[in-house]
């Protein structure tokens, strides 16, 4: 979408051009939250950061897990067999990639983004609606686990509380590729 179109989108967002990423619910409907990845380079103080921002969402939403539907079996379904493995990993695209390649990946827009302290949520609704009791779940976030000791620290939590629902996790990682 063109800047000013993510800038309708909210006041709060970047006028710059962007990919709008709906997210749905466990049937594959679109839910009302959304996030946007800046595909240009953001003005003033914002782009000359270290780290610029990559993402937004509209302000004050709470965060959601990212469901592709991009899999032959609905989330739905997948949510009620706890037979079948779920992999959790950091980010919409690489979720969406795991689906394509026909394997059960939620994708969450950050490290901690599973939970809403500020609401006090040890979990976001959705996973109240998964059945976790004896089911594998793999915990694959981006590559900087083995620099950033906030990604490990999110990895463990997030471990912690699905094995408290009866999950059986485990924490994978990625090697890093060229570049990062």
């Amino acid at each position: 979408m063109s800047g000013a179109e993510t800038g309708a989108l909210s006041p709060n967002l970047h006028k710059v051009a962007a990919l709008r990423i709906p997210y749905f619910d466990l049937d594959g409907d679109e839910i009302q939250f959304w996030r946007v990845r800046y595909l240009e380079d953001l003005p003033g103080f914002a782009g000359a950061a270290t780290k610029p921002q990559r993402y937004a969402q509209a302000p004050g939403s709470l965060n959601e897990v990212y469901l592709p539907p991009l899999l032959p079996t609905p989330w739905r379904t997948i949510a009620n067999d706890a037979t079948q493995r779920i992999i959790i990993t950091e980010g919409e695209l690489k979720a969406a990639a795991g689906c394509l390649a026909d394997l059960n990946v939620m994708g969450l827009g950050g490290v901690d983004v599973w939970r809403s302290t500020k609401k006090g949520l040890e979990l976001l609704p959705v996973f109240d609606e998964i059945k976790w009791n004896g089911r594998a779940v793999c915990i694959l976030f981006d590559s900087d686990a083995a620099t950033n000791p906030n990604v490990v620290r999110a990895q463990r939590q997030l471990a912690h509380a699905l094995l408290k629902r009866g999950a059986i996790p485990t924490i994978a990682s990625l090697p890093p590729g060229e570049g990062g």
